[in-house]
């Protein structure tokens, strides 16, 4: 479980549970113990696959708290019958992303002139579930997450103080002296005879890439 604290994708950890398998008994006594310590807090909303188990074990103890789709794995879903056609997913990404209603008419407009299958589809699995404009919470951009939470709440209370920006500049609040020159240092002799090797290790051919590889799942805009 993963708490958001803003819209721009910083996730902060916050449980973690170990069970015997993706069971409704499992899921169900996670989400009681997170209840537990966190209770249910407004503008919460769960974003999961669509495994049955979740779905139940959500009805049962977060019955208020909207359950959403993950896209990633709505779009995997959606990958074998579409055999191909990328312009179906290209419709399907801005339908999810889309910020306004109009926007989301116009997108699913055109899915269905473009592929019935697809668009019967998304509009079963209820829009406000896969979709950012149609959510009842605060996605934001909270899309692709796998097992994942994501809660607006006050991020402050979710860490020590001593994390705090005032904790650390009281940390660095006495004055800090500047290091002497070399030729001034005390070095006991069992550390200058120390012979310090650069690492054995070897530059990869070619250039460098500019451009990082993305992950498993992530979507590049």
């Amino acid at each position: 479980m993963e708490h958001h604290a803003k819209k721009d994708e910083h996730a902060y950890p916050i449980a973690f549970g170990v069970g015997d398998g993706e069971t409704e008994n499992s899921w169900t006594w996670f989400l009681e113990r997170l209840r537990e310590v966190i209770g249910e807090v407004g503008g919460m909303i769960f974003i999961f696959d669509r495994h049955a188990s979740i779905t139940k074990a959500l009805s049962i103890v977060y019955p208020n708290v909207p359950h959403c789709i993950c896209f990633f794995h709505l779009k995997q879903n959606l990958k074998p019958r579409l055999k191909g056609r990328k312009e179906v997913l290209d419709v399907y990404y801005k339908e999810t992303y889309c910020s306004t209603s109009r926007q989301f008419d116009v997108e699913m407009d055109e899915i269905k002139k473009i592929h019935q299958g697809t668009y019967a589809t998304l509009m079963s699995i209820e829009p406000e579930r896969w979709s950012r404009s149609q959510c009842p919470g605060r996605r934001y951009q909270m899309m692709t997450m796998n097992i994942k939470k994501v809660q607006k709440t006050n991020f402050n209370s979710l860490y020590h103080e001593y994390y705090s920006s005032s904790w650390m500049q009281t940390a660095y609040a006495p004055a800090t002296n500047p290091v002497p020159h070399p030729s001034v240092w005390e070095v006991p002799n069992e550390v200058g005879s120390v012979i310090v090797l650069l690492p054995n290790s070897k530059r990869q051919a070619g250039r460098p890439k500019e451009r990082r590889i993305p992950s498993a799942g992530e979507v590049r805009r």
